[in-house]
């Protein structure tokens, strides 16, 4: 991509004149903000001063940064590759070095889930920010990022999603942000509501934006993306109408249904013994191990393609059982699967229980299995990726699971994108699935995208 090649509606261009302390863009995925603020922040860059030479590019992780501002052929590095040179080693980390006319421009790459790291950074003079998805960044960090904001004299762009009205960067900070006249009737009522709660500071900026913001986004893309998410979840209002707010009721039980499935209709339970064991590409197990509740082991299948999982069977064990014991009747449960599908990709046991793993380990029949801890994924993204597997009719259960399924249909939102832990056995039930689901994340996500 080369500079000509950039496609500016009014309001890109609008971000790229304002001059404000702070300019908030918040709105749906996809919808250009993070280019147009990465554009407008390179061009400060480029024009600042000769005293100021030390910025912030902040992100998740040093990694997702990375991805953003280094590898995507969108970034500013990329349509200025001539003054701008990536060093990933070197005094400082990573950094992007910027020739300009009055010298060079480093720009400090950091994630704000590396706190070390973001302390040393935020200790020198900065004269700029760039924050992406703020709304997930911490608290902590938020507030050493304005303080430094301040004491430096420096600016500040943000982009995000919308999240939890009562964060703080939205109470302390971001609310105090007014659109401009021009694009003050495209804000959601539910944003202006919680703008107004907060005196107006005129040094902040706030543009709201759409999908339709975006110049080379479809009308196709556009109605996929509503398909995406179900209605009413977390990610539905975060990401796709971007309203900040809570959700309530049951997470599960809307997108779970009783339909058995044969050669032409499609729903949620599937007979076990209609199942062809090479339709698998992979086969998977998750071990949850209840302290206070119940002992599960669920087995998934995933077809070919990463297409859809079928939850094949979720055994309880009855009462309570030292870790011998819980391996001996795993063992009997799993040989079974094992002689029919011929293959068990992993086993992947609650990593908070090494010891349990490491008995796993010393005791299964066969020694070959991969046997790792559980994946680690916030419960946030796991509840996601249940969510729209069942919502896309992706997520099935045989007979032989539907105690699984009860489980779900069971457990509650905690309002901010997760679930209550009510330390039942239902949560015993979820927890078993997603450490079978989680080593295949990403390839059932990337499936969703491309479908999309």
């Amino acid at each position: 991509m080369k500079p000509n090649d950039i496609l500016l509606q009014e309001k890109h261009k609008h971000v790229l004149k304002n001059r404000n302390r702070v300019i908030f863009l918040e709105g749906v995925t996809g919808s250009s903000k993070s280019f147009i603020a990465g554009l407008a922040f390179y061009l400060r860059v480029f024009n600042t001063e000769k005293s100021k030479t030390q910025f912030v590019i902040a992100a998740t992780s040093t990694t997702v940064g990375e991805k953003m501002f280094i590898n995507n052929p969108a970034s500013f590095v990329n349509l200025f590759p001539t003054v701008c040179e990536y060093k990933k080693q070197g005094t400082g980390g990573s950094r992007i070095e910027l020739q300009t006319p009055t010298g060079i421009k480093t720009v400090y790459l950091v994630g704000y889930d590396n706190k070390s790291r973001y302390k040393q950074i935020l200790g020198l003079g900065i004269h700029g920010f760039i924050i992406e998805e703020a709304h997930i960044a911490g608290d902590e960090f938020i507030q050493e990022a304005f303080t430094r904001l301040y004491r430096d004299n420096g600016f500040m762009y943000l982009t995000g999603n919308a999240g939890l009205p009562d964060q703080l960067i939205y109470k302390n900070y971001l609310n105090k942000a007014r659109p401009p006249e021009e694009f003050a009737n495209e804000l959601p009522a539910e944003t202006w509501a919680e703008l107004n709660s907060s005196e107006q500071d005129d040094t902040y900026s706030y543009y709201f934006f759409k999908f339709d913001d975006n110049p080379i986004m479809t009308q196709e893309q556009i109605t996929a993306m509503y398909n995406i998410h179900p209605v009413g979840s977390f990610e539905y209002n975060s990401k796709i109408i971007a309203i900040r707010g809570y959700t309530e009721g049951l997470l599960y039980a809307p997108y779970i249904d009783d339909i058995w499935i044969d050669k032409t209709t499609t729903g949620n339970r599937v007979r076990f013994h209609d199942i062809k064991p090479f339709v698998f590409e992979k086969i998977y197990i998750g071990i949850d191990i209840g302290s206070t509740a119940k002992t599960i082991f669920t087995i998934i299948g995933i077809t070919r393609g990463y297409q859809r999982v079928v939850v094949l069977d979720a055994h309880m064990v009855d009462e309570e059982a030292d870790y011998n014991d819980i391996v001996n009747e795993f063992n009997k449960w799993f040989m079974p699967y094992l002689s029919l599908y011929r293959k068990i990709d992993g086993i992947y046991p609650d990593s908070a229980d090494p010891l349990f793993i490491k008995t796993l380990r010393n005791n299964i029949l066969i020694k070959s299995i991969n046997i790792s801890g559980s994946i680690k994924k916030t419960i946030q993204e796991r509840v996601t990726l249940k969510q729209q597997l069942l919502y896309q009719k992706r997520l099935l259960f045989t007979e032989k699971a539907d105690n699984q399924r009860y489980a779900l249909a069971k457990i509650r939102a905690d309002g901010k994108g997760g679930h209550i832990d009510d330390s039942t056995e239902n949560i015993d039930f979820n927890d078993s699935l997603d450490y079978a689901l989680t080593p295949a994340m990403n390839r059932l996500m990337s499936y969703r995208m491309r479908e999309a």
